[in-house]
């Protein structure tokens, strides 16, 4: 199965196979993605097995869109972030996006 990559997080699917195969040498093959949304469209079109970060994908996942396919969940040693020079209007779309990347209802 193609393992999709994505180049900010390039390293995700390294840290988890340190973790789930220690000392298996598992290298992924598959093509690598510039952005994380082409990455995750290629995942939902059936094209591989992409690293998700939760935050991101769980509408896919909640629709049934896409699958974890490992039971296996591991905490990253990075944090999506969203700053703002200005106080967010509650209604707008990056008050919304803040509320999904805290886990709260948008």
């Amino acid at each position: 199965m193609p393992c999709l990559t994505d180049t900010a997080w390039a390293q995700d699917w390294e840290i988890w196979a340190r973790h789930v195969m220690p000392g298996a040498g598992f290298t992924p093959k598959g093509p690598v993605f510039s952005l994380y949304a082409l990455a995750v469209e290629e995942a939902v079109n059936g094209a591989g097995v992409l690293i998700g970060h939760e935050a991101l994908v769980a509408g896919h996942l909640a629709s049934g869109a896409l699958v974890a396919p490992f039971g296996i969940r591991l905490a990253l040693p990075r944090a999506l972030m969203l700053w703002s020079a200005r106080t967010l209007s509650p209604r707008s779309p990056a008050a919304r996006v803040a509320a999904m990347l805290a886990g709260q209802p948008a």
